[in-house]
């Protein structure tokens, strides 16, 4: 078998069967698992003022949110409806003011939208925890 015949069979493997780890246990990390939505919701959301880095619910470096209609610890995608970009983050703290749903960290405002936007109208959707 030439070097040509055995590219050949690993394209057609592959196409065949998927992936060359077929049946072998190999798990495609390529297509992270859907996780299933419990529950969806609109509203509104902001961003943490960088005044608030350090602090035990707050961090600059990873995607995390407050929220007034989530407990601590759910997980949630924020969909910003303008531009239809998504977020995946943590609730780790609680929000107490009437008019918006989530205050996300800068971190995850970022991927969604710009910060001088400030407020924007998103789409939260609550998923299940493993």
């Amino acid at each position: 078998m030439t070097k040509g015949d055995t590219v050949l069979a690993i394209l057609i493997t592959s196409v065949v069967f998927g992936g060359l780890g077929y049946g072998l246990g190999y798990k495609d990390f390529t297509k992270p698992e859907p996780i299933p939505i419990q529950r969806q919701a609109t509203g509104v959301a902001s961003w943490y003022d960088y005044e608030l880095n350090g602090h035990d619910t707050y961090s600059k470096r990873f995607a995390t949110c407050a929220s007034r209609d989530y407990p601590k610890g759910t997980t949630l995608t924020i969909i910003n409806i303008k531009n239809n970009k998504q977020v995946t983050c943590k609730v780790n703290d609680y929000i107490e003011h009437v008019g918006r749903n989530v205050d996300l960290s800068s971190y995850a405002f970022k991927k969604i939208a710009d910060l001088k936007e400030g407020v924007i109208p998103i789409k939260i959707m609550e998923r299940l925890s493993k």
